[in-house]
């Protein structure tokens, strides 16, 4: 049969493409070829070409005119040791100083370097580190959905009143540490001290309904969750309401049965029945630094060391349900302080420590790099989530199957970094050293809802009306690795330490004969002529007000029996979750000065049952929420009659913040 016009094109490029490939593939043979061909009367002798070449220009020496050098405003400096005895002598290079000490009051075992000669290394310079982030979320998301019923819902400027007070009583909980530091600078060595005074002095405060929690020093390692120890965090996705839990796809090798043309499911399609739902809200901030920074065997510190890890978790929940049930909600606070060696346990097979040695070995030789000032780690991260999701309904049913949705909003601010910096075995530190971990977090939700109408009464109503189901979760972990132990300046190092503030070039050798580097032949070291700062402050706030109103006008539906009617108010899911993890060696930290080292988790929780005055909601309010409801807010005694809210159970399940995931 002979091909059509389009397919003989393409089986001609096909062809002439084939050719092409079998050429390329046959091109050392072919080459080969055609030089015989072109010398027939030496086939075996190789073919001769001269080629001329001209070059009428001379190239240039290339110079990119970019000078290398130490960053402006810093002198590095690399000390060596060598075996030649006798005064120092200095070798200069750009921007770089390479000095030579003598090693006469080293054993005399170490005073030949390995083929008697003495090597240098570069030292590099540690690397400062400063972030700033500030993410903010606002949502507003108040529906209205009317059928011409004519009631008359509350202003929603009452709700977001009541909101701000439940914001005003979570600050009232919290004790305000990180406001100690200037926001988004680096603290100085002073802020440092009272960060830490005020820590010490910190009393766990007594709030009427609040559950408190205040743990220090050894109480605070391990993991937390609502004032009480725990083997692991609370997994947040495995207990937030099952409406917001992802769903996985099942794996499966089989491919999905092809759906004859015109078969397609209805995208408009709901399931069978009426459902409402005005809930279903994901609030979350997400916060994780991961720090490898600047860190040694051996910090010997001139002045004082601070050591501060802090938690600050509040979290305030205030909710209320007409008429009907309530599914249980839970507040939890959860959080971690730990430490663990950087060095690998012996296994079976090292070598035994208390096995008697040969002579010990110390460093015949080290590098020495200077930084003029401080070094300085700096990370602070603010996250702030705010919105509301007070919808307004009208329910009226006249088709057999119903879906409204009016929730189901998503929030998510999410940082996360990753910070390498270098390790030496010796860091001497001019001044002072300081390292603060602080986690400050904040969840407030405020989920009243009323639901009214005539379909809404007790006993006669023909709908599912479910309230509460709302999950909180302060997420807050500091892990170290690398064990830091504490002790006096020695001798040896504060002498040490005053020559480099006199102008040295290089550590003593006695500082490099010390104990502390048995086991070492070489020694990287760094002076600091300043203060080596580490801070990591994390805040997150996140606001999340669902006040919902729903008025079930279902006169005909009820007559006519059309079947149940489920409404969702509830299940809501905030999240705040924060992880600092700082990874380095096991160290001994030597001070010439005072030690404030301290841990502190704190822990605020408020299931908060007070509801808005009469017109708002079926409960007394609290005294001190009275002032901010205007008067012209109230609906009359009539409608709340019609709404049901005499005798009604407003929930189930008991509201101690201390609750566990399993009442």
């Amino acid at each position: 049969m002979p091909l059509d016009r389009n397919t003989e094109a393409i089986a001609h490029f096909v062809g002439d493409f084939h050719l092409d490939i079998e050429a390329l593939r046959l091109r050392d043979s072919y080459d080969a070829f055609r030089a015989v061909q072109d010398n027939p009367e030496a086939p075996g002798e190789p073919v001769h070409i001269n080629i001329s070449i001209r070059a009428p220009y001379d190239l240039k020496g290339f110079d990119p005119e970019m000078p290398v050098g130490p960053p402006p405003g810093q002198v590095f400096h690399a000390v060596a040791t060598s075996s030649v005895a006798g005064p120092a002598a200095a070798v200069a290079a750009p921007g770089y100083t390479v000095a030579v000490a003598n090693v006469h009051n080293l054993p005399p075992a170490q005073m030949q370097a390995p083929g008697g000669v003495s090597y240098h290394w570069l030292v590099p310079p540690p690397n400062s580190i400063a972030t700033v982030t500030q993410q903010f979320l606002r949502l507003s998301d108040n529906d209205l959905l009317v059928f011409g019923q004519d009631h008359a819902f509350v202003d929603i400027a009452a709700y977001d009143a009541w909101l701000g007070e439940l914001a005003g009583r979570a600050a009232e909980l919290s004790p305000g540490l990180a406001t100690l530091l200037p926001m988004g600078n680096v603290p100085a060595f002073d802020d440092a001290v009272s960060l830490a005074a005020a820590v010490d002095a910190l009393e766990a405060p007594v709030v009427e309904g609040a559950a408190i929690t205040l743990m220090r020093g050894e109480d605070a390692t391990g993991t937390i969750v609502n004032g009480s120890s725990a083997e692991e965090m609370p997994d947040f996705v495995e207990n937030m309401p099952a409406s917001l839990r992802p769903v996985e796809a099942e794996e499966t090798e089989d491919l999905p049965p092809m759906t004859p043309l015109g078969d397609d499911p209805n995208p408009f399609a709901v399931e069978p029945g009426h459902h409402v739902t005005t809930g279903g809200n994901l609030s979350a901030n997400e916060a994780i630094i991961v720090s490898n920074w600047v860190d040694a065997g051996v910090i010997a510190v001139a002045g004082d060391v601070v050591n501060l890890d802090i938690i600050s978790q509040v979290a305030v929940l205030s909710e209320g349900f007409s008429p009907g049930g309530a599914a249980v909600s839970a507040v939890v606070n959860a959080a971690r302080i730990a430490t663990e060696s950087a060095d690998p346990a012996p296994v079976e097979g090292d070598p035994d420590p208390a096995a008697p040695a040969g002579p010990p070995v110390l460093p015949i030789a080290w590098e020495t790099t200077i930084v003029q000032g401080d070094v300085i780690l700096f990370n602070w991260v603010r996250q702030d989530a705010f919105s509301t999701d007070h919808d307004r309904i009208e329910v009226m049913i006249s088709a057999t199957s119903t879906s409204i949705v009016m929730g189901e909003n998503t929030l998510s601010n999410l940082t996360t970094m990753v910070e390498l910096g270098f390790h030496y075995d010796l860091i001497m530190v001019g001044s002072n050293m300081y390292s603060i971990n602080m986690i400050e977090q904040t969840l407030v939700l405020l989920d009243q809802d009323l639901v009214s109408g005539p379909g809404a009464v007790w006993g006669s109503m023909p709908a599912t009306v479910v309230g509460g189901g709302n999950y909180l979760q302060n997420s807050a972990t500091i892990d170290h690795t690398g064990l830091d132990q504490m002790a006096p300046l020695t001798d040896t190092f504060r002498t040490g330490l005053d020559s480099m503030a006199e102008g040295g070039l290089t550590v003593s050798s006695a500082v490099a004969a010390d104990t502390l580097f048995e086991g070492s032949e070489t020694l990287s070291v760094l002076y600091i002529t300043g203060d080596f700062i580490e801070v990591n402050v994390i805040q997150q706030t996140n606001h999340v007000g669902d006040a919902d109103q729903v008025y079930l006008a279902l006169e005909e539906f009820m007559a006519q029996a059309q079947g149940e009617v489920t409404v969702t108010t509830g299940e809501n899911a905030l999240l705040n979750s924060a992880t600092i993890v700082d990874e380095g060696v096991d160290s001994v930290i030597m001070a010439g000065g005072e030690v404030y080292s301290d841990a502190l988790i704190y822990q605020a929780g408020l299931i908060d049952m007070d509801a808005a005055p009469e017109g708002v909601s079926c409960q007394g309010l609290a005294n001190e929420a009275v002032a901010f409801l205007a008067s012209d807010m109230i609906d009359t005694p009539v409608e709340m009659e019609e709404a049901g809210c005499g005798d009604l159970d407003t929930g189930s399940g008991h509201f101690d913040v201390m609750q566990t995931l399993l009442s």
